[in-house]
């Protein structure tokens, strides 16, 4: 059975401009996918511990938390 789920993309940034950005230019794609957004990394954790994701787009340098870290 193929899957018909769309991939998810979870963008992970401190800066409110630089995720609209992200959101406005990939809503123009011609590719299909699900684009989830987080301000922190709590929220970040959050979210991938109820929802799997495919890909992780994240900022480096966020207070607290860098982005390296969200990967352990």
């Amino acid at each position: 059975m193929v899957s018909t789920q769309l991939p998810r993309i979870l963008f992970v940034d401190d800066e409110p401009l630089w995720l609209s950005s992200w959101m406005r230019h990939l809503k123009r794609s011609k590719y299909m996918y699900q684009l989830e957004l987080a301000a922190t990394a709590p929220q970040a954790r959050e979210y991938m511990s109820l929802q799997e994701v495919d890909v992780l787009v994240t900022d480096y340098n966020m207070p607290h938390v860098d982005g390296s870290r969200l990967l352990d």
